[in-house]
């Protein structure tokens, strides 16, 4: 998250860290608890990657700090079966985690509710984007989850920001934050992590997915993030998890 604050403790406990192991595990993403054998996240999160080469932990707050948290192998991934891999657009960039593992519900660590159906577009609601992604231009990830309120705007409006950044393609079943002051967004590493709107309680409305970096890679907050619209895949979501 660019120009974020640090979260509380417990404050999305649905929030997971998705990591990869590449000789150690390190975070590579975000992801949402469904159930406790379950979790939500983007197709390119975990694209071309072996299962036995993720894991999840729930409960966390500070990647140096693990204690209390809850950690479950990923047993095996059900990425979008229309995934668009390969174009700028990412068009249904959703996947569900099946876990090995059961992971206990309970204080810090609780199952996301999603939105009831797909009747709200949440424009003009200002909701929080939240993930141990990158705050800056350097490689770096934050230690403690980050957040960061943001506007929720139309697909029109985000269509509109989006001219002039090649083979950018919003479509209905994406859901965009922009900050106004251009100074707070989604950066690499959020990405399947939660969009979290406030609707009767907190919801998760949207996975991260993609944002407009610079040729340099600096993430570009002045340009919305771009997030998969979870109501539009309640049905799929219901079919393929556990």
């Amino acid at each position: 998250v660019i120009g974020g604050t640090n979260a509380s403790p417990g404050e999305f406990p649905w929030q997971l860290s998705q990591q990869r192991q590449s000789g150690s595990w390190s975070h590579s993403c975000g992801a949402s608890l469904l159930s406790s054998t379950s979790a939500l996240s983007a197709s390119h999160c975990v694209d071309g990657v072996l299962p036995n080469n993720i894991r999840v932990i729930a409960g966390l707050w500070q990647q140096s700090d693990t204690s209390g948290t809850q950690t479950a192998n990923v047993d095996s991934y059900t990425m979008h079966e229309n995934y668009g891999a390969g174009t700028a657009s990412y068009s249904n960039d959703i996947a569900i985690l099946h876990l090995a593992t059961s992971i206990s519900l309970g204080g810090n660590i609780q199952a996301a509710v999603l939105p009831a159906n797909n009747n709200n577009d949440y424009a003009g609601t200002t909701c929080v984007i939240s993930g141990w992604g990158r705050t800056d231009g350097t490689n770096n990830l934050p230690d403690i989850l980050q957040k960061s309120s943001i506007p929720v705007i139309t697909t029109a409006q985000c269509t509109a920001a989006m001219v002039g950044v090649g083979g950018a393609n919003i479509w209905d079943n994406h859901i965009c934050v922009q900050d106004p002051a251009g100074n707070t967004g989604a950066c690499n590493g959020d990405s399947g992590g939660p969009l979290n709107c406030p609707d009767g309680g907190t919801r998760v409305v949207g996975v991260t997915s993609w944002v407009v970096s610079s040729g340099l890679g600096t993430c570009l907050p002045d340009y919305p993030s771009v997030y998969t619209r979870v109501s539009a895949y309640l049905g799929w979501i219901g079919d393929n998890s556990r």
